[in-house]
């Protein structure tokens, strides 16, 4: 059975006209300016980052902002590791020891757990700076198994070389070592 032909037809010019949506393939590489990009770059966001952050996001807005918002791997890192070297630059440096075994051979069994009770110099070490060694392997990769103990279960090495070169910075910036520096810097003067 066929049906009756309309008696009036929408011609071209009364339709309204409705842009074209974008595939999801246009988003993904960028060929068309999604509304989310815009937004981002008007809250002071950089174009590449905003892109980074809305595809990892699948185009949320509101996560990729949290995301821009919040400090990174690296500046968090160069925060702790301002702290501990500031606090104890022997415990500075049995902790950056410890990052470059680990980022060295990362699958060493003796380098997976971590025990932080006792008075052996790692642990100790890791408690100076109101725990600041705990929190920059917390940072580096290291996950808190229960209260005593850190466990390592997989070796992110962006975050080891980010933790490691963190403290190698704030060791050789620490206000201790400049003093250090410029009181041997004036007795070698003064004996020359």
């Amino acid at each position: 059975m066929r049906l009756p032909a309309p008696r009036y037809r929408i011609s071209a010019a009364t339709r309204p006209h409705t842009p074209p949506q974008p595939t999801e393939v246009q988003n993904m590489f960028g060929l068309v300016e999604p509304e989310g990009l815009k937004t981002l770059e008007a809250m002071g966001f950089s174009r590449d980052a905003a892109k980074a952050a809305l595809t990892a996001h699948n185009g949320d807005v509101a996560a990729a902002a949290q995301q821009l918002s919040q400090p990174s791997v690296e500046d968090k890192c160069r925060t702790i590791a301002a702290r501990l070297a500031k606090a104890d630059a022997a415990a500075a440096a049995e902790v950056a020891a410890l990052l470059t075994n680990v980022a060295a051979n990362p699958r060493d069994q003796r380098h997976t757990i971590i025990l932080l009770g006792g008075t052996a110099p790692l642990q100790t070490a890791l408690r100076a700076g109101q725990n600041a060694g705990v929190d920059l392997l917390i940072e580096a990769g290291y996950r808190r198994h229960d209260a005593s103990t850190l466990s390592l279960t997989r070796a992110d090495p962006a975050r080891l070389y980010a933790a490691k070169s963190a403290l190698d910075a704030a060791r050789t910036s620490s206000p201790g070592r400049q003093g250090r520096n410029k009181a041997l810097q004036a007795q070698a003067s003064r004996e020359a």
